[in-house]
């Protein structure tokens, strides 16, 4: 992680550099314990020395965060545990957005169109019904009286079908409980530091 020269050209990661790290740090003691010399973990935790050595990095936090609180003697490294880095566009106004989330609820407006089949067995039938009546044809009528039945007292038989719906409505039952997924990719982790 250290200074080194190629061709006669100095080589260092300029200062505000991020880099993913799965090493131990050199400092174990004091308030920077874990970090690698000329690094921070970006871990959100505020660090603290005597020598100045942070002076090009606070100045390019505050920027970056809009704050005036990092000092030559201390600063807060951005929190990117359990983060993903984003490279921002053009904008200087999205440099430090955030966003996302680990998990999502579907609802039925994430779904693509399409439909439900339903069976209905009962559907519209009919009944058939045979009425007897007697026959009267052979006699007059008579104001205000039924006709009397004529003298081999017959019967005439009249099928009649009448159609009937059932007026039967079907519905679809709901499935599912709308509980949160995860959309998280497959990750190994490290931490990510920062150069000062």
């Amino acid at each position: 992680m250290s200074n080194y020269t190629y061709n006669d050209h100095y080589i260092s990661a300029p200062p505000g550099s991020i880099a993913p790290y799965i090493g131990g740090g050199t400092t174990t003691s004091g308030t920077n314990p874990g970090d690698p010399d000329g690094w921070v973990i970006c871990d959100g935790q505020q660090r603290t020395v005597s020598d100045g050595r942070f002076a090009t990095l606070a100045a390019i936090l505050n920027t970056y965060m809009g704050v005036s609180t990092n000092t030559s003697n201390s600063i807060i490294p951005p929190d990117l545990k359990t983060q993903f880095i984003r490279g921002c566009d053009s904008a200087a106004t999205t440099a430090k957005a955030t966003g996302g989330s680990a998990t999502i609820t579907l609802s039925a407006t994430h779904l693509p169109a399409h439909s439900h089949s339903i069976h209905i067995g009962d559907g519209g039938h009919s009944h058939s019904c045979t009425v007897g009546v007697v026959d009267d044809k052979n006699f007059s009528g008579v104001s205000g009286q039924l006709p009397p039945a004529d003298s081999a007292n017959a019967l005439n038989f009249y099928n009649d079908t009448v159609a009937a719906g059932t007026g039967i409505t079907a519905s679809t039952s709901n499935a599912g409980s709308g509980a949160a997924i995860t959309i998280v990719p497959p990750f190994v982790t490290m931490n990510y530091i920062m150069k000062y």
